[in-house]
């Protein structure tokens, strides 16, 4: 970046204009830069000033992964009413979350229900990816579809019929192990990605909006900025789209251990 250069050029041109013209030039930039940094605050936060009202989705859970640290799951499970847990598990050819086997393991002697994630990459081949994921879910017991977590923030751009055959063939390969799959995605994703693609697989839509989301979903995570005992800093809050009867109904599906 040329910044520095930038800035020296910038004192030149207010030196050649003079210095009450240096006044107001020195003002305008620090209000464009401040201007400029709630403008990027604004473009890339999602998060409403108004939270969702969730009151009428009695199944709560929340989504984890390293970045949230030591996390005391049975507190989640007692005091917080959580009933199940999303586990980021890998992302790409090769990296693994390096808690997600504790926080399995935590978790799962929480008594929360546990699903595992995999975060998707553009520029990386899906056998690859399908491939770490199943090497690092051997010897577990899921009660929860795998998510793959389909999203263009760190991703290069990659056209949509891609992207969509990648998810096809990593989900392809997670059924012939016998694991059911979910789609995680935002909005801008689903209509991007998922819709007319890959309709027929289920649904974890991210919506940071007051209001439900239009699309047919299993999983909502409605906020980024959540907060629960047991967790220091933010948490992702999710919901199940129906009552208990229908929780009960959905984890009777088999699973593989």
């Amino acid at each position: 970046m040329r910044i520095f250069g930038v800035m020296e050029e910038f004192g030149y041109l207010c030196n050649m204009i003079g210095r009450r013209a240096y006044k107001w030039l020195a003002v305008a930039a620090v209000a464009l830069l401040i201007g400029a940094g709630v403008g990027w605050m604004l473009l890339w936060s999602e998060e409403p000033l108004i939270s969702p009202d969730v009151s009428g989705f009695p199944v709560r859970g929340a989504d984890i992964s390293a970045h949230n640290g030591d996390v005391d799951f049975g507190r989640l499970a007692r005091e917080e009413n959580l009933k199940f847990v999303y586990l980021k598990a890998t992302e790409g050819r090769r990296w693994k979350d390096r808690r997600f086997n504790i926080n399995y393991i935590r978790a799962r002697h929480a008594g929360l229900k546990v699903g595992a994630y995999h975060f998707v990459r553009f520029d990386v081949d899906a056998e690859s990816q399908a491939l770490n994921l199943i090497q690092s879910l051997r010897g577990k017991t899921l009660d929860l579809p795998v998510a793959l977590d389909i999203e263009e923030w760190t991703n290069p751009y990659l056209k949509a019929d891609s992207v969509g055959r990648m998810v096809k063939v990593i989900a392809d390969m997670l059924a012939g192990e016998g694991y059911p799959v979910i789609v995680y995605t935002n909005k801008q994703g689903h209509g991007r990605y998922i819709e007319n693609r890959l309709d027929s697989v289920p649904l974890w839509i991210c919506s940071l909006s007051s209001k439900l989301p239009e699309q047919d979903w299993i999983f909502w995570q409605y906020s980024h900025r959540g907060s629960a005992a047991g967790v220091a800093g933010d948490l992702d809050l999710n919901v199940f789209w129906g009552d208990s009867t229908a929780w009960h109904s959905f984890l009777s599906r088999p699973f593989p251990n």
